[in-house]
């Protein structure tokens, strides 16, 4: 299997063939997501798509409606998932590990900024933005809220 962690500069006029399986995380406009799941099901291929969207992001889902995207609920998704003691020693590596700690603190700050961008659509004001970021940084395994530079 390959993994492959990019932004959004490969989601537009760039092949990877083979690809079965896109996995994104978080969005902000309909246009990103098709072009996102664009690298998927290339030249008469099959392929599948997951979005995950935290309950705030929720509100891009309209935006949506008109394509064929199913929404799986929380409780259901768990049943599915990597058992928790796989995902919490995965976890407690990451908290260990000094440069994990250092992406981890660089994804904190990426996610204040990527959302502060976006307040509008995600009806949220700056101070709700903070304390989900807060949230955040103890789903990703981070011991502690990283300090921001000035």
């Amino acid at each position: 299997k390959i993994i492959m962690f990019t932004s959004d500069v490969s989601a537009r006029g760039v092949d990877y063939p083979d690809v079965t399986l896109i996995i994104q995380v978080g969005l902000t406009t309909r246009e990103q997501y098709i072009h996102r799941v664009g690298r998927t099901a290339r030249a008469g291929r099959k392929g599948k798509a997951i979005l995950l969207l935290s309950s705030f992001e929720q509100a891009l889902l309209p935006q949506l409606k008109d394509l064929p995207v199913r929404n799986i609920t929380q409780s259901s998704l768990i049943t599915r998932a990597v058992p928790s003691q796989r995902l919490k020693k995965a976890l407690e590596a990451v908290a260990s590990n000094r440069e994990l700690t250092k992406a981890g603190e660089q994804s904190y700050l990426s996610f204040l900024g990527y959302y502060n961008t976006n307040l509008k659509w995600l009806k949220m004001s700056k101070a709700q933005l903070v304390k989900t970021a807060n949230e955040y940084v103890g789903f990703i395994g981070l011991k502690g809220i990283p300090v921001l530079d000035k």
